[in-house]
């Protein structure tokens, strides 16, 4: 019968709202911890591995990239002219890429690098796959993450 009575006066009394209205109240006055992510960033890492960029000039279509990568995210197109070393076409399919930076260490050339991008997300599967023209020096300028 005592613990029925308790039960009714915490009720009515709404104990169990004023217990989290003061734990809400404890943290309130805290600094916050969480960074607002659209506004304000975290510095990134030294080592940070994010979107892929390659410096076509530098590229001599060797496929060695292609062969390391173990998901196989790169696809290199050799030109049929054996004059010209630039690929025909150089492909990056970031909806299968784990971005483990096996295809940019073995580069005879270092034409491939990491960048500091992050922010990859696509409304459609074909927004990730990026042909020449994204990947290399018309889209980004790589010489400063070098």
């Amino acid at each position: 019968m005592a613990k029925a009575l308790k039960n009714l006066i915490f009720k009515i009394l709404l104990v169990d709202l004023w217990i989290g209205l003061w734990t809400t109240e404890k943290y309130q006055w805290k600094p916050h911890t969480t960074v607002e992510y659209p506004t304000e960033k975290l510095p990134i890492p030294e080592r940070f591995r994010g979107r892929l960029i390659v410096d076509m000039s530098l590229c001599i279509s060797c496929k060695i990239c292609e062969l390391a990568c173990p998901t196989q995210v790169i696809t290199v197109v050799k030109n049929p002219d054996k004059n010209i070393k630039e690929p025909l076409e150089f492909i990056i399919d970031y909806g299968r890429c784990s971005f483990c930076g096996l295809c940019v260490d073995p580069c005879p050339t270092n034409a491939i690098h990491h960048r500091e991008e992050y922010e990859l997300a696509a409304y459609t599967y074909d927004d990730l796959y990026h042909h020449k023209d994204r990947v290399g020096n018309k889209w980004a300028e790589i010489k400063q993450y070098r």
